[in-house]
Formats: structure tokens, C-alpha cells, sequence
């Protein structure tokens, strides 16, 4: 999960390595970021790592993931030589598009992962789908929260001027192998591929007229709270 019970001379070593290797320097760079904006073909995998918690910090355990260079997640194991005495840093590297470490924030994450997004269907039109995946109290719903807060203003900034656009949302979850409509009870709904237009459309979802960012806010809300799982 990232952490380990205190080892003084294993935390040392993992300092050291983050030292020698500039990632406590390099973690916020901007180019890195304006870089990854900018490569957004196909899907893209991106890490974020979250701060240790007060529980785990009471447990006395210790941070052993760290972010190199922006792109790389690396993941510090302690190990022990044959001779069961010499302590050594075993450091295995994920490559991934992007890897935003503790003091990134909301509006970085958006700008990066997000906002390329939006701006790509509004020049070319299309779809796009942005998810969260990880266990249990890793930052998911804080992420993508943050994320939807963003958004919600980018989409009215663009609207702004345009009164001849509506915007419509449908926010619906996948449980399962179910599919419930969120914005309309809860009310079950079914995913259909139409293999001849090569799309995939859920029949009875409900679509609401969104006129403010409180209504969409709103919208989202209320949906959060309607989620089978929480």
C-alpha cells in the first residue's frame, strides 16, 4: 500500500535515493506538466500519490513510494543480503504518462489529466472518459471530485457568450453488471451497442437540462448521494 513499519536505517536509504536522485526538486516541474497536456492520443495512465495518513503515521509507518522526473512512480522494497545482516534498497520503477506526487494539486491534476480532454472534443467533437481506479481510502472520490469542480467551471466558461448551446447531463453508475440511473431514482438502465454506427448508447438514461454551475453542482450531488456504492 505504499508504507512500511519504521525501519530508522531502511527510511534513511529512501531519503538518500530521493536526494541523490532530484525527485524532491523535480516533482512540481511545469515542463513536465505543459509536456504531458499535450499528449493526450489514446488512453493515458497517470499515478497520484497521496500523503501519509495520521493513522499510518501513529501506526509509525513510512512513506516508501516516490515520484521521479513527472512520469515515473518507484516503489522502495527493504531487502536483507544473504547474509541476513547487510540492509540494501531494492527500487522497482513504474513508467506512466504522467505521476503527480503529494504537493500537486487539484487544479495541476485537472489541467493535465482533464482539461486536454474537454478542449479535444470541443475542436474535434467525439467522446472522452476520465476514471479513477485504486483500493480503498487512496484518494479516488478527493481526485475526481476535484476534478468535476474544474470542469464544471471550464464548461461555463465556454458557454459564456454562447446562447445558442445547452448543455445536458446524465450521470449513471456501473454496479456489477447493472447500470442505474442516478439522476432519475436510481432506476435501472441498459448499455447497447449498436455495432452498425460502432457506439454504445444506455437506453433509458435521462438526460437534465443543466442553465448554472450551482445546477450542475447540484446534479452531481445529489447523484453522489444515490451511489450504490459510496
Amino acid at each position: 500500500n505504499g508504507f512500511y513499519f519504521l525501519d530508522i536505517s531502511f527510511e534513511r536509504q529512501i531519503k538518500k535515493w530521493r536526494v541523490r536522485n532530484g525527485s524532491h526538486r523535480r516533482r512540481s516541474s511545469g515542463s513536465i506538466f505543459n509536456k504531458m497536456c499535450k499528449d493526450i492520443n489514446g488512453i493515458r495512465v497517470f499515478v497520484r500519490k497521496r500523503p501519509i495518513s495520521k493513522k499510518e503515521i501513529k501506526r509509525k509507518d513510512y512513506d516508501v513510494t516516490s515520484v521521479d522526473k513527472g512520469t515515473n512512480a518507484v516503489v522502495h522494497a527493504p531487502k536483507l543480503l544473504v547474509d541476513g545482516i547487510t540492509k540494501v534498497l531494492s527500487n522497482q520503477t513504474f513508467p506512466l504518462d504522467g505521476a503527480f506526487d503529494v504537493n500537486v494539486k487539484n487544479d495541476t491534476v485537472f489541467k493535465v489529466v482533464a482539461r486536454p480532454l474537454f478542449d479535444e472534443i470541443l475542436k474535434h467533437g467525439g467522446n472522452a472518459m476520465c476514471f479513477a481506479f485504486g483500493q480503498t481510502g487512496s484518494g479516488k472520490t478527493h481526485t475526481i471530485t476535484g476534478i468535476q469542480d474544474y470542469l464544471v467551471q471550464h464548461v461555463f466558461d465556454f458557454l459564456n457568450g454562447r446562447p445558442d448551446m445547452t448543455l445536458q447531463l446524465s450521470y449513471y453508475e456501473i454496479y456489477g453488471n447493472r447500470v442505474f440511473d442516478l439522476l432519475n431514482k436510481g432506476n435501472e438502465v441498459h448499455v447497447r451497442e449498436d455495432a452498425r454506427k460502432n457506439i454504445v448508447r444506455v437506453r433509458g438514461i435521462v438526460y437534465r437540462k443543466v442553465g448554472t454551475e450551482d445546477d450542475f453542482i447540484q446534479y452531481l450531488n445529489n447523484a453522489s448521494k444515490a451511489r450504490v456504492t459510496k
